[in-house]
């Protein structure tokens, strides 16, 4: 049996429910299955829908409670699908699977990738097909396979692949261009080199998506679409929001759906896929892992500098109020290497547009590097507001008290936090 599966977080139900009704219309002999990251939390019954849904904790996800604190909701999500894959053909008897992202919506049966299959035992499409297809340095960035789209089969180099690829994205599944890795697509690059026989399949009308529209024009045709004069079977609607139906991804400013023709027919029913399967209400639906135990928000930046600094693993549980007031406690300490916060001082030293604006800190410019921090900074990196307030500590020479103990800066960053309290409540 072949299964499609995909993993979504449940903002993305929508987009997975989207999915996987196009799945059942080509392939309603194909078992449907998919990944939840995070949990449900009461916001909806995974036994209720018409595919199956399977937990994370089925995952031998290692040391699960930290891999969702290091990591961001699309990092995690990523992270997980060679594990994923590798339970579906080893646990379940898949003998084929073909992952797709929740973002994707079939337009015909994919029988080029089941054919693809059958000589080769793993199966990548590749971003570009044509030398002379613009956008090639930023696919440099991102990798030269899109990792939307993945199919596999039982086989020892198929196993060895997936073994490899989980330990790569369970320790380095990071967004960080400037290591050189992008959650787990950077490392498929590899791949055909480290484990032979792979399939790439260059077929252009699997995979199409913004970033090589220019070479794979679309057309209509009776009962479907046609891309760069192939017959169109899946699109990878990558950055698409509802409510901004102009514009084809919010990742490729500019590029716009169109008035009328076909690929403004094929937006707008995706369109109203999405709306028919939820999308405004489990749109706005919260990650499980987005929040402290105090309640204040884990942002990007929260989770990027503890696992830089090594302190993420000096919690037994990350999600616990223990070490929620660790993590607060530790970076708001006023022993950075420049006298201030720890989580300032680690700003600072990062940014070499800082230390030219305010190159005496500590000293003369300490005071406006400071007020940067509290009316820029933590905007800017969007750090929890108790964090933000604990970081700011007593500096030296700050003997101006005119408010209760406080000084001028303070009070206009204490100032500005009211400002912004009052026009949410407003």
């Amino acid at each position: 049996m072949t299964f499609f599966a995909t993993i979504f977080a449940k903002n993305y139900l929508a987009h997975a429910r989207t999915l996987m009704d196009s799945v059942a219309r080509f392939h309603p002999e194909a078992r449907r299955v998919a990944l939840l990251v995070d949990e449900p939390e009461g916001c909806f019954r995974p036994e209720a829908e018409d595919f199956e849904i399977f937990g994370s904790g089925r995952l031998p996800v290692p040391q699960r409670a930290h891999f969702f604190f290091k990591y961001t909701r699309l990092e995690a999500s990523t992270a997980l699908k060679p594990l994923f894959l590798s339970w579906l053909l080893e646990r379940e008897g898949a003998r084929r699977v073909i992952y797709l992202d929740p973002d994707i919506e079939l337009y015909a049966r994919l029988d080029p990738v089941e054919e693809a299959l059958e000589r080769r035992p793993y199966v990548l499409t590749p971003h570009l097909l044509r030398p002379d297809s613009p956008g090639q340095s930023e696919i440099l960035r991102c990798g030269a396979f899109n990792l939307g789209f993945f199919a596999a089969r039982p086989a020892p180099v198929t196993e060895a692949l997936l073994g490899w690829w989980a330990q790569k994205t369970c320790a380095e599944g990071f967004v960080d261009f400037e290591r050189g890795l992008f959650v787990d697509q950077r490392w498929m690059d590899l791949a055909p080199a480290l484990f032979p026989e792979a399939g790439i399949l260059r077929d252009a009308g699997c995979n199409v998506a913004w970033w090589n529209l220019a070479e794979r024009n679309l057309s209509a045709e009776a009962g479907g679409f046609r891309a760069g004069g192939a017959v169109l079977r899946f699109f990878h609607f990558s950055g698409y929001q509802p409510g901004r139906p102009d514009e084809v991804s919010r990742f490729a400013p500019g590029l716009e759906t169109g008035r009328e023709g076909p690929r403004r027919a094929l937006f707008d029913a995706h369109r109203r896929a999405l709306l028919e399967n939820g999308y405004q209400k489990v749109s706005s639906w919260d990650y499980t892992y987005s929040r402290f135990a105090n309640g204040e928000p884990v942002t990007d930046f929260c989770r990027r500098i503890a696992r830089q600094d090594g302190r993420w693993l000096d919690f037994p549980d990350p999600w616990s109020e223990p070490s929620a007031q660790r993590y607060f406690a530790y970076w708001t300490a006023p022993e950075g290497p420049l006298g201030m916060s720890r989580l300032m001082g680690r700003i600072y030293l990062e940014r070499e547009d800082l230390q030219k604006a305010f190159p005496r800190v500590p000293g003369a410019d300490e005071r406006r590097f400071r007020d940067w921090f509290w009316i820029h900074g933590r905007r800017e990196y969007a750090i929890p507001e108790k964090l933000a307030e604990g970081a700011v500590v007593p500096m030296r020479g700050d003997r101006v008290k005119p408010l209760g103990g406080y000084s001028l800066s303070r009070l206009r960053y204490m100032l500005d936090v009211l400002d912004k309290r009052l026009k949410k409540n407003s």
